[in-house]
């Protein structure tokens, strides 16, 4: 994305709904008005717009007096939308210019490349295709569909769509060239079904089912258009179908190419996930929809990747990216490479899907849990053939769901061989490609420390590595009490959201609603969990709306606290969830009340012990209390620091604290 003279970066989007991006972040433009000055201003590619003229395509039937004022008052607003892009919106004598580059607006960025990949279409059919696609993936849905009544505008979404279709054809072309017909068949297939009267995309789609050993179909796809072009029109078609079905029927409708190239492998080993990959493989094999549910930054996308790399005709949508919940069909369409400009998206995705067995992949749904379900629930119902594996942080509740929980990577039980470890296996491959002169005897045991206090999450394991590269494994372990916050640093594109640990559990909390955080901030302050007795009671005390065990089992579902069933139900926390639950609960100003509750719980459990061990209930009373020793210790040592100077909570300290 260029720059103009030091300006800020503003991008300008219209091929889909008009968006603004200034800085790298969207900015919402209001009123349709505003809107259609923007795509004027910027479709006219740096050239100067008269005033009369935006005038004349604001107000088509009569300019009203005010029109001036009022349209000055859109420039002004919209400078203001421009931010530090500002200076970019430019008066000049009689009108006004947007200042853009090739690049900052995709209509002139999509033709820019489209010439390029023509140009080197013969020479690299690989370099072609690949740079289509990127093309390709430019259109987000109808050109500037909330706009086409300014005449002006709706002739440039159809120079859109008309250019949407020259690059379909170019992608075709190259995927023939390049030897992947089957990556485009899909394409060719929708391209059709949007204009069945389009001679050129019925010639693609005969060849691409050709070169896919369809020559079946590649010559009823002839008959169907030939039929319809002559019902619809009374016309024949071109000499080019004649010939090209004689290509089909004598096997020479190629260019055949060279064979697709293998699919990459993830980028990094999976490590101690054998046991679980080979269960998904059997889950797959009997079941139609299995989601990988588990905390944030506990490997879902990394176990689901490579289940998917090993499947058969594979898609993968990530929704992580997708923050509209409409547009979810839109983004099937990207992952498959289907370009649909009219009519159901969605329908026009099941129809491809449904035509093969296939796994898709649908990953991060936690944020557009009802979109995802719908979505799925749609594709279950009709492509019989397909399976879905989806990852999110909360099931998805579908009847046909299988629900596959992830657990942390194991950490080193007392008295094991470290080096058996998952979690130490994971710490130290990331720790020496961060720093290959690391020692091969790297002492163990502060590793074996870390990777516990880390819960042996993955993401944490290797944000915690990553920090190796400027700090010794001293150093390091030393600092692991500030984790959300020392722990980050770039992340991939696919998943900006999170470039610290603090982010990942933020996004998290962030999709609770404001009584399930608030019982998820108080259920911090136990350092060993709390049973559901004890957790019903803090959340009527808390006075949390509706069923308090309706409550704990929304935090279950959601990722944020763990249930256990071994001698009555036991809820607790990964330790950098508590410690993130600590540090909301201090930012929500609850932290004192929090400390009273614990105190008194202690108390009134003190109580019962007391009265209880002296019957015959003194092995229950023994048991209860050898399982709250630590969760009494903390509340011993906040009753006794309670009115001291220390500004640290108690109950945050280092998990030693347990039995």
């Amino acid at each position: 994305m260029g720059v103009l003279d030091g300006r800020g970066r503003v991008r300008v989007d219209v091929l889909g709904p008009l968006r603004l991006v200034v800085d790298g972040a969207p900015v919402e433009v209001r009123g349709p008005k505003r809107r259609a000055l923007l795509a004027l201003l910027a479709l006219a590619r740096g050239r100067p717009v008269p005033i009369e003229h935006l005038l004349d395509a604001l107000w088509p039937v009569e300019v009203p007096e005010s029109g001036r004022q009022a349209l000055h008052a859109q420039i002004s607003r919209l400078r203001t939308q421009l931010a530090a892009g500002a200076e970019r919106l430019i008066t000049v004598p009689g009108g006004y210019r947007l200042a853009l580059a090739e690049q900052e607006l995709d209509l002139t960025h999509a033709r820019a490349e489209l010439r390029a990949a023509r140009g080197e279409a013969e020479r690299d059919p690989d370099a072609a295709y690949e740079r289509l696609r990127r093309v390709h993936r430019l259109w987000r849905g109808p050109v500037l569909a909330d706009l086409r009544d300014v005449a002006e505008l709706a002739v440039a979404a159809e120079e859109g769509a008309q250019l949407q279709r020259e690059v379909i054809d170019a992608l075709v072309e190259a995927a023939l060239a390049a030897g992947r017909a089957d990556a485009v068949l899909g394409t060719a297939a929708a391209a059709v079904a949007a204009d069945p009267l389009r001679e050129p995309a019925v010639l693609l789609l005969m060849r691409v089912l050709a070169a896919t050993g369809q020559p079946a179909d590649a010559l009823q796809a002839a008959r169907t258009y030939r039929r319809r072009l002559a019902e619809e029109t009374g016309l024949d078609p071109s000499p080019a179908l004649d010939k090209a079905e004689r290509a089909v029927a004598a096997g020479t409708a190629g260019p055949q190419g060279p064979p697709r190239r293998p699919k990459a492998r993830p980028t990094t080993p999976l490590v101690g996930r054998e046991t679980q990959v080979a269960a998904l493989h059997r889950l797959l094999a009997a079941e139609r929809l299995v989601t990988i549910v588990g905390p944030g930054g506990v490997g879902k996308t990394r176990l689901a990747r490579e289940i998917a790399h090993v499947a058969d005709n594979p898609t993968v949508l990530l929704l992580a990216p997708v923050t509209d919940p409409a547009a979810v069909p839109y983004a099937l369409a990207t992952a498959m490479d289907l370009a649909v400009r009219r009519g159901d998206v969605l329908a026009a995705c099941l129809t491809v899907l449904g035509e093969r067995p296939a796994l898709l992949v649908v990953d991060n749904c936690e944020h557009l849990l009802d979109a995802a379900r719908e979505l799925v629930q749609a594709l279950l119902a009709s492509c019989p053939r397909v399976a879905v594996l989806a990852t999110s942080r909360a099931p998805l509740g579908l009847a046909a769901e299988r629900v596959f929980r992830l657990a942390p990577l194991a950490v080193p039980a007392a008295g094991a061989d470290p080096t058996r470890s998952p979690a130490v296996a994971v710490f130290l491959d990331r720790a020496r490609r961060v720093r290959p002169s690391l020692a091969e005897t790297v002492e163990l045991g502060l590793v074996v420390d870390i990777v516990r206090r880390l819960d042996g999450m993955p993401l944490a394991l290797e944000l915690a590595a990553g920090r190796l590269s400027g700090f010794s494994l001293a150093d390091l372990h030393a600092r692991l009490d500030r984790a959300l916050d020392l722990l980050g640093g770039p992340r991939p594109a696919a998943d900006s959201r999170h470039r610290t640990l603090r982010d990942t559990l933020e996004w998290s909390y962030r999709l609770l609603a404001a009584d399930e955080q608030r019982l998820f901030r108080h259920l911090a302050v136990f350092v060993d969990g709390v049973n559901l007795d004890t957790a019903e009671r803090l959340a009527t005390d808390l006075g949390v709306t509706g069923d308090p065990a309706g409550v704990l089992a929304r935090l279950v579902d959601a990722s944020m606290i763990e249930v256990t069933f071994r001698g009555g139900t036991r809820y607790s926390m990964l330790e950098t969830l508590r410690a993130f639950g600590l540090d909301r609960l201090a930012a929500a100003g609850e932290a004192e009340a929090a400390a009273r509750w614990l105190v008194r719980w202690a108390v009134e459990l003190g109580r019962w012990f007391e009265a209880a061990v002296a019957t015959d209930r003194e092995p229950q009373a023994d048991a209860v209390l050898r399982r709250e020793l630590a969760n009494l210790r903390v509340a011993w040592r906040t009753a006794r620091g309670a009115g001291s100077s220390t500004t640290r909570p108690l109950w945050s300290r280092p998990s030693s604290t347990r039995s």
